[in-house]
Formats: C-alpha cells, sequence, structure tokens
C-alpha cells in the first residue's frame, strides 16, 4: 500500500494513477503539466517482505538515483495488485476512510514468501 495526496500537479514527486482504489501506474518525477493524475505519493508506503525481490533487481535511475517507485512499476508489469490509502477529504469523499481495493481473481496478491 502506498500514500498518497492530492496536488494540482504531481511533477515533483511521482504521480500515482488508480482506479477504483487500486494502483494502475506509477511515474516518478514527470514533465510538469504532463499529469493526468492529481494524486501524488506521499512517501508513506505499508510493504511486505516480498517486495525484497524488487528491491535486489533496482537499478539506478536516468538521475542516478535509487528511486523506490521504480518497484511499484516492476510489481505492476508481473500484476500485482496494490491499493493506495489518499486525502479523501481533499478529494471531496465524504468520508476520512481509506479506500482498499480487493485483488480481482485476475490479478496475484502481494503475499509475503518468507515466515
Amino acid at each position: 500500500m502506498l500514500g498518497v495526496r492530492d496536488v494540482d500537479d504531481p511533477w515533483q514527486g511521482a504521480a500515482v494513477y488508480e482506479v477504483g482504489g487500486t494502483v494502475t501506474r506509477v511515474v516518478e518525477k514527470p514533465p510538469r503539466g504532463t499529469s493526468t493524475t492529481r494524486w501524488n505519493s506521499a512517501g508513506l508506503y505499508a510493504m511486505r517482505p516480498a517486495v525484497f525481490p524488487y528491491l535486489d533487481r533496482l537499478a539506478p535511475s536516468p538521475r542516478n538515483e535509487y528511486e523506490l517507485t521504480s518497484i511499484f512499476e516492476m510489481m505492476l508489469q508481473e500484476r500485482v495488485e496494490f491499493a493506495h490509502l489518499g486525502d479523501r477529504k481533499a478529494a471531496g469523499a465524504t468520508s476520512a476512510a481509506p479506500r482498499i481495493s480487493r485483488p480481482s481473481t485476475q490479478a496475484r496478491k502481494l503475499t509475503s514468501t518468507t515466515a
């Protein structure tokens, strides 16, 4: 799960695209004015040990930085489904409770393979 916040343009961080509370795409530092989402990564993550193999595969970005958000794209390519926890009041929701998606039958759940 990753925390997001509502912003006018997420160009300074990671743009988080979602459908029904399920993350579909994460773009690190998109060019200003190019995002079609208002969700920006808040830098708050809750992950299980199953993410470690993705971290092992992480390579430096063109800016020569290890960007944690890059693992989300790897996970999405492998059909691992995860949800976001957003600022629902800022987004116009009537409740501050997070929207959490239920994994579809076509997507793998992110689960720990270790005890």
